[in-house]
């Protein structure tokens, strides 16, 4: 019988872990990985933890948002070396990271994926055969960084509130534990379970699950954003 090959990703878009981007067999570190403005250059960590040999690719991305969604597209701007790695257990191979320069007001977004490959070494295994992908953001300050500054809004939809937040800052906002609270007590997570991401100079938007509410109500939203260790607490008046 042939094997059945699966992918499974990891730290998907919008979905950050808080330790070691672990995913069963290999695991990047560290989980985020910030470049200074005019350095260029980062290294980070792949190791094998799985009892068998593994080869990964390495794949680096552009990264933007709009409307809401996210885009991946192959990156001309960074360089990785070594792009492909085979690990036996145990094994950890260190990656360099080198970015070509360029002058952006704002912070520079990108995504590392790493993705196992079927081992050609390897005799073909029976039965279902996964393969583990994970994905590590990638942030180059702006000569002059800002903290992420978050506007927010709010407005009636059919399912619920529509909740938008912009970012104005130069720099990601990495958002955890959304809350949207009425003035009656209600409680009602955002993203429960992830954490979102908005960079720097675009918005993000949710559909929460708060029906009734109309026109000139008040709603409070908290949560944390981790990307500078600040609490979230913005009152906000729904607008028509």
């Amino acid at each position: 019988m042939r094997a059945l090959i699966v992918v499974l990703a990891a730290g998907a878009i919008g979905v950050g872990l808080a330790g070691p981007a672990t995913a069963g067999a290999f695991e990047i570190a560290p989980t985020t990985i910030d470049v200074a403005p005019g350095a260029e250059r980062a290294v980070f960590y792949i190791t094998n933890h799985g009892p068998q040999a593994i080869v990964v690719q390495i794949q680096g991305f552009d990264w933007r948002q709009s409307d809401g969604g996210e885009q991946l597209d192959r990156s001309d701007t960074l360089t990785i070396s070594p792009p492909m790695a085979r690990l036996v257990p145990e094994r950890r191979q260190t990656v360099r990271l080198a970015i070509t320069p360029g002058a952006a007001a704002a912070e520079r977004s990108f995504r590392l994926v790493a993705s196992e490959l079927p081992d050609p070494q390897a005799a073909a295994p029976l039965g279902v055969r996964v393969l583990l992908q994970l994905s590590v953001p990638v942030f180059v300050a702006a000569a002059h960084p800002t903290p992420a500054r978050l506007a927010w809004s709010a407005a009636p939809s059919p399912g619920g509130i529509s909740l938008v937040a912009r970012n104005t800052g130069t720099r990601h906002a990495k958002l955890l534990n959304l809350f949207l609270a009425t003035p009656d007590g209600a409680k009602v997570a955002v993203a429960p379970g992830t954490i979102s991401y908005i960079l720097a100079g675009v918005s993000r938007r949710w559909t929460v699950a708060l029906p009734g509410r109309g026109a000139g109500g008040t709603l409070r939203v908290t949560g944390h954003d981790d990307s500078d260790d600040t609490a979230i607490d913005a009152p906000i008046t729904i607008a028509p």
